[in-house]
């Protein structure tokens, strides 16, 4: 019976440790109200013949949404540059939107990475906390320190887990068009904040191109 005290303790910290995160972050992470989308698909083609050059599509996040996207249901983001224009789509369940924006109507490009530093900052404190509870002599102490301890990992893997990468374009009408995404442990598509610098100094070429 203790035992599963300990359990219910030690989840319902991290219950409410999460959605404390999940709301510091729309407070800290501002996008430009892009959608936030795990990555799906990220290809660059030097020569298009008519594909696309960039080719980047993200969903929205969890396991249901994973499954959604497999019947055809999830909501989802296409982000694609063409020789001559950069074609978006975004759609859900409820709207679907697409626009086409030509290459001499891009005012400027945006290429940012985003890292939840905050978070390490929190897991460090939790465990100094974890450091101090171990010197307390009763085992509430212990138990204390077992629960910092695991809030100062969970801070790790949320920040693993949470570093936005985003790209986008802003055209001259004032219109912003883009698609933040972060890693998939499901689809695990590996992409750095190289690789989408490199993409975007292509956009970059053909908008200048285009002018």
């Amino acid at each position: 019976m203790e035992l599963i005290t300990i359990l219910i303790q030690i989840l319902g910290a991290l219950f409410v440790y999460r959605i404390f995160l999940g709301f510091a972050m729309t407070i800290f992470s501002g996008f430009g109200g892009l959608p936030v989308r795990v990555l799906q698909k990220f290809k660059i083609n030097k020569s298009a013949n008519g594909t696309p050059l960039i080719s980047v599509a993200g969903r929205a996040e969890g396991l249901i949404s994973f499954i959604l996207t497999i019947m055809g249901l999830s909501d989802q983001t296409h982000f694609e540059l063409f020789e001559d224009r950069i074609f978006y789509r975004s759609n859900s369940l409820s709207l679907q939107i697409v626009n086409t924006v030509m290459l001499d109507h891009v005012n400027y490009t945006i290429c940012t990475l985003y890292q939840p530093i905050w978070t390490l900052i929190i897991g460090g404190l939790f465990l100094i906390a974890a450091f101090f509870s171990l010197l307390a002599v009763a085992f509430v102490g212990s138990l204390l320190a077992f629960i910092f301890g695991i809030l100062a990992v969970f801070s790790g893997y949320f920040f693993w887990t949470n570093r936005f990468l985003v790209m986008g374009i802003k055209t001259s009408s004032g219109d912003t068009f883009g698609i933040v995404f972060k890693r998939s442990i499901i689809e695990n598509i590996e992409v750095d904040f190289g690789k989408v610098r490199n993409a975007m100094r292509l956009v970059d070429e053909k908008i200048l191109a285009a002018k």
